[in-house]
């Protein structure tokens, strides 16, 4: 009566009814009329009801795929470096032989950290195969070339050289000793 909306929820004939006046204008009249909506409270929530489990469904399906998008980029993170540090553990024990390279297809960091564990498993290699040469009692051995800073490798050379320059002195000895006994008899 007095033209402002009005929206209310009743009960019509039993079951659960939703109307809404709205006040319109008619020509110049100052009479005011409302238009008169009247729904089944169900039906005005069925779009919203039928959204709602729908939003609920995506939602659900949106986690799952979210946990699987994690778990799959989390495995290719933590496998490479659960590699690296088993590998590292066990140069660190002196266990060189049968070390694996590394596979790593990223070129981030974890990718940076593989490499470098493969050249150093690589560069152990060289250096246990060199050892074991010179062991061996194979002097001659060639020891791979390294950079400038390679303290490592250097040493490795100067002990070459200094075993190369016992087993000279040691033949030189021998020769004297075996020319002394020849010249004693």
């Amino acid at each position: 009566k007095e033209g402002n909306s009005l929206d209310k929820t009743l009960k019509i004939d039993g079951k659960k009814t939703y109307i809404s006046f709205h006040p319109i204008r008619l020509g110049n009249s100052n009479t005011p009329w409302s238009v008169c909506v009247q729904r089944p409270y169900k039906e005005v929530l069925h779009e919203a009801n039928k959204d709602f489990w729908r939003s609920i469904l995506i939602g659900f399906f949106g986690l799952i795929l979210l946990a699987i998008i994690i778990f799959i980029l989390s495995t290719r993170i933590i496998s490479p470096i659960e590699k690296t540090t088993i590998q590292l553990g066990r140069l660190a024990e002196g266990q060189i032989d049968g070390l694996e390279k590394i596979r790593i297809q990223s070129k981030d960091e974890i990718g940076a950290m593989g490499r470098a564990m493969n050249l150093l498993n690589n560069r152990f290699q060289a250096i246990t195969d060199f050892a074991k040469k010179i062991g061996d009692g194979n002097l001659s051995a060639k020891y791979p070339a390294t950079s400038e800073g390679d303290i490592l490798g250097q040493s490795m050379r100067r002990m070459q050289k200094n075993l190369i320059k016992l087993d000279i002195e040691t033949q030189q000895q021998d020769w004297v000793k075996s020319g002394l006994n020849g010249i004693n008899e």
